[in-house]
């Protein structure tokens, strides 16, 4: 489901994945409603009410429930997103040194390694040594995906 509205499934959503229906119903999983949330950050998150089957429902109380769901899911995502980046703030923040950050933020102006090294006065391989290992630290492929997470996580 590539999408943020909400849905209900039931064992026609999972026929091409029977392995994974099956251990679903093992726990009684066997209807569900779900609504997934995007945050202004780009951070995303689903809520997800499951059972043995769904209440039968008129129209009038399913509109009103996909109102309150989609509030609720919000709500959810926003306080667990606050309350595990508080938890994990400290953490972050010591992930790059002061070097590696101020590397990442001349990468973010669109500086080349060889620009880098002249306005901070070390050499190009320094400034690569750097950049390797803030891919290394923040699990990424390359310099700009390390860039890019570095603003994400409010690094640089």
């Amino acid at each position: 489901h590539h999408s943020t509205l909400q849905f209900q499934w039931d064992e026609s959503f999972y026929h091409e994945r029977p392995t994974l229906w099956r251990r679903m119903a093992q726990f009684g999983l066997c209807a569900g409603w779900s609504q997934s949330v995007k945050d202004c950050y780009g951070r995303l998150g689903i809520l997800t009410f499951a059972g043995r089957a769904l209440p039968e429902q008129t129209p009038q109380v399913r509109a009103a429930n996909e109102t309150f769901f989609l509030w609720l899911a919000q709500t959810a995502h926003k306080t667990l997103r606050e309350a595990l980046i508080s938890v994990n703030d400290d953490a972050i923040k010591d992930v790059l040194t002061l070097r590696e950050k101020d590397i990442l933020r001349w990468c973010s102006e669109g500086k080349t390694a060889e620009e880098i090294a002249l306005l901070m006065g070390v050499s190009e391989r320094t400034v690569n040594f750097h950049i390797g290992n803030s891919i290394k630290k923040l699990s990424v492929a390359n310099k700009t995906a390390a860039t890019a997470k570095a603003v994400y996580l409010q690094l640089i």
